[in-house]
C-alpha cells in the first residue's frame, strides 16, 4: 500500500483469535477473540468478541500495548508509505501462544482499492483468519547454498522453556505481524 496521506478515516485493524488454548475459530467473534483499530493514525479502540459481534472493552488493555506509525521507505518498498510498529503483551491481552489473526489497512484517500487484508476474509468470521502456530525454535536462516554433511551430527534434545517471560511472545508477534503484512502487500500487489 503506498499511501501517504493522513486522513481521519484511515485504519489499521488486526483481529486476534486465541486464548491460552490456542485459536478456536468460529462464525463468529467469540469471547477470546481481540480485535485492535488504529484510527486516523491516533485513535485506539480494542474489541472483545460477544459470540455474535464485537464490543468495546471496557477495560482498556492500551498498558500492554506500544506502537507508532509514520511515512517512510521500507527494506521491501523504497518508496515512501505508511509503516506501523507494535509491540503487544499478548498474555495481558489475553492471547496465547498459538493464535489465528487478520491483518487489514484502509486507505482512505484511495477509498476505490477497498479494504486490503491478509487473508482476505471478514473480520467477522475467526475460522477464515490466518493460523500463526507457536514455535519456541528459533526462526530459521537462509544461506546462498546448502552445505552438505558427509556424517550426520545427533541433534539435541529440546529441553523445556524454563523462561516465564513474554517477550519471546512477544517478539514472535511483531515478527509475525510485519511478515503478514508484507506478505499481504505482495500478494494485492500481484492481484492487480
Amino acid at each position: 500500500m503506498s499511501d501517504t496521506t493522513n486522513d481521519p478515516q484511515d485504519y489499521w485493524q488486526i483481529c486476534f483469535d486465541g486464548g491460552t488454548d490456542g485459536p478456536t475459530g468460529g462464525g463468529a467473534p467469540q469471547s477470546d477473540d481481540v480485535r485492535l483499530d488504529i484510527v486516523g493514525h491516533s485513535t485506539v479502540t480494542w474489541y472483545r468478541g460477544t459470540g455474535t459481534g464485537w464490543t468495546p472493552m471496557t477495560a482498556s488493555p492500551d498498558s500492554q500495548f506500544q506502537w507508532k506509525d509514520s511515512i517512510s521507505g521500507s527494506p521491501t518498498s523504497s518508496t515512501p508509505h505508511w509503516i506501523l510498529e507494535l509491540i503487544i503483551n499478548k498474555q495481558n491481552v489475553g492471547i496465547g501462544p498459538r493464535f489465528g489473526a487478520r491483518i487489514a489497512v484502509y486507505d482512505a484517500s484511495n477509498s476505490a482499492a477497498g479494504v486490503l487484508a491478509w487473508p482476505p476474509t471478514s473480520r467477522d468470521v475467526p475460522d477464515a483468519w490466518g493460523d500463526f502456530p507457536y514455535s519456541a525454535e528459533a526462526a530459521p536462516t537462509s544461506s546462498p547454498s546448502p552445505t552438505v554433511t558427509p556424517t550426520p551430527t545427533p541433534t539435541p534434545s529440546p529441553q523445556p522453556e524454563t523462561s516465564t517471560s513474554n517477550d519471546i511472545y512477544v517478539i514472535a508477534t511483531i515478527v509475525i505481524i510485519i511478515i503478514a503484512v508484507a506478505g499481504a502487500v505482495a500478494f494485492l500487489k500481484l492481484r492487480k
